[in-house]
């Protein structure tokens, strides 16, 4: 007997809030693994926000007073303004499904209904996790971009070839006013820092990545600040499949107890304790870069993915389309960007083409 259309959607809603284990295999997925859904987006990594606008004040230079005095002298006095603040603006994204009440699986036993749903509903969330990962890696087109997200490649650049290292990871093409409006040709100390290699050597890859760890490496001499310092346990290594096979490939070289595991030091290659990555989307977006292979050092305090508190993977639906009276939508919706406060404290490395 057929169900009931308004017994389906109560089915539904149902059903959208809670469900088991799937009877059904997934092998929809493009890529093995994602890291904004999996980790940029996990609590305590997050950052929720309810302002209209994201903003951070930053003190982007010193006053240069101190001197050294005789008894008596004259004091030199001077005042500068040196608080600038960077604005980061809400990008939405979103995605759905549908479903006809008059669909055959629909009108079956009320398992079938449960499966047919789950199965879009994972389609509709696998969907924007592949979204949500091919975006966090890009960067809008230009400033009259007002829908794609700031990412990665908003804030952090390749070096150049020949520019050596450094903090030379200026403003990118497109966005004069710099990134979140502070721009680093103004400001040097709101560039980031960035260097080439060559090989995956302990005296080059290693050492470009000791040399900009110590960089980035910024503690606060001011009491009040000393828990802003540098803390290595926050950083993440992100890069792509011929990188971490470089990187095993050095790592076995410097063992000799390595037995008959030819997978010996997979997914296990650190520096400092922490782990390099592997990201797959990383080769995809540098699939043309003429063999770059970057690395890219990610502090998550400094550099994480915002997400507004009232628009967190909302969902809403089932509801009517219009025009197609038997036709239901369900929709998920988040407005979310990447905000970076302090760019000197990230880096990337990439190889010389």
């Amino acid at each position: 007997m057929p169900i009931a259309a308004e017994t389906i959607d109560d089915l539904v809603a149902s059903t959208l809030t809670s469900y088991g284990k799937p009877n059904f295999g997934m092998i929809a997925q493009d890529l093995p693994n994602y890291i904004v859904m999996n980790q940029m987006l996990r609590k305590g990594a997050v950052k929720l926000d309810a302002s209209q606008t994201m903003s951070h004040i930053l003190q982007v230079t010193q006053s240069d007073t101190a001197s050294d005095v005789g008894l008596f002298d004259d004091d030199a006095l001077s005042v500068q303004d040196n608080l600038k603040t960077i604005e980061v603006p809400w990008r939405n994204t979103t995605n759905n499904f549908i479903y006809d009440v008059r669909e055959k699986q629909l009108n079956g036993s009320p398992e079938q209904l449960v499966d047919l749903i789950a199965s879009r509903r994972m389609d509709m969330m696998l969907g924007l996790a592949e979204h949500l990962e091919r975006q966090f890696w890009k960067a809008p087109t230009s400033s009259s971009d007002d829908t794609t997200p700031w990412g990665i490649q908003y804030w952090l650049k390749l070096a150049a070839d020949g520019e050596g290292r450094g903090f030379n990871g200026d403003d990118i093409s497109g966005f004069s006013s710099g990134p979140g409006g502070l721009s680093s040709d103004t400001y040097r100390k709101w560039a980031h820092y960035n260097a080439e290699y060559d090989a995956f050597t302990d005296d080059d890859f290693a050492a470009e990545m000791r040399r900009a760890y110590r960089a980035c490496y910024f503690q606060s001499p001011i009491k009040t600040l000393a828990n802003d310092g540098a803390q290595g346990h926050r950083y993440k290594l992100f890069t792509g499949e011929e990188t971490i096979e470089g990187l095993i490939s050095m790592a076995r070289a410097q063992n000799d107890n390595i037995g008959r595991d030819i997978a010996a030091f997979d997914d296990t290659v650190t520096f400092k304790r922490l782990p390099f990555q592997y990201v797959p989307q990383i080769d995809i977006e540098w699939a043309t870069s003429g063999a770059k292979y970057p690395v890219f050092g990610i502090d998550t305090k400094h550099l994480k993915v915002a997400v507004h508190s009232k628009n967190n993977f909302r969902q809403t639906g089932p509801e009517t389309v219009a025009g197609k009276h038997n036709v239901r939508a369900v929709f998920i919706d988040l407005s979310w960007n990447i905000m970076c406060d302090d760019r000197r404290r990230q880096f990337v490395l990439n190889r010389t083409p």
